[in-house]
């Protein structure tokens, strides 16, 4: 490979919406299409760019992510719409889980916000126990849960080129033929050094 460009790809990443509103569930979409819903919980493997899909959303919006943990015990502190809150799996992870969401959706509701957008790893969402408890810091208006996909191959050769490789479907097809794709399937094996 060249030298890798500073530049890393942003990307549009594909979620599978698995709950909410009838006309939704089962659709994969780019994650900026749900910018029109006003409340979406987005899961995802370990590594999988839960955290990147936030930052590049929240700065398309002139917004920052905010870690879970750090907004359940901020004092009186207001926050504004959107709110993009990351990690909530990790904030689960320390002392006590059985108020933490309860917590965190008083503190949105305190702050009366119209849209907010939540991330949590695969196994640390409870499902309808979550959806429940987070409904009462909206609206009304229904929770659109999304799962994120795999890194399409578009998408791999994307983050390949803004490393500098020069061949970026070759290098992909050698991965496939050495039974390694799918470490470009998930940004966190690109950040381990597989890629270089």
């Amino acid at each position: 490979m060249a030298e890798a460009n500073p530049q890393i790809a942003e990307l549009d990443r594909m979620v599978a919406v698995i709950a909410g509103p009838d006309e939704m569930v089962g659709r994969s979409l780019p994650f900026s299409e749900l910018s029109d819903c006003p409340y979406v919980v987005l899961l995802g493997e370990p590594g999988s760019g839960k955290s990147t899909v936030f930052e590049t959303a929240a700065k398309a919006a002139s917004r920052s992510v905010t870690i879970a943990r750090a907004l359940r015990v901020s004092g009186g502190q207001h926050v504004e719409s959107p709110l993009f809150v990351d990690a909530l799996d990790e904030d689960r992870s320390e002392g006590s889980k059985k108020d933490k969401i309860f917590q965190l959706r008083d503190k949105m509701l305190s702050s009366s916000l119209e849209c907010w957008r939540i991330s949590c790893r695969v196994e640390d969402w409870r499902g309808a126990a979550d959806l429940s408890a987070l409904q009462a810091a909206t609206t009304g208006a229904p929770i659109v849960v999304t799962q994120l996909q795999n890194l399409s191959v578009r998408e791999q050769a994307k983050i390949l080129t803004s490393r500098g490789a020069l061949d970026p479907e070759g290098f992909i097809g050698q991965a496939r033929r050495h039974g390694a794709a799918s470490f470009l399937e998930c940004p966190s094996s690109d950040k381990m050094g597989v890629l270089t």
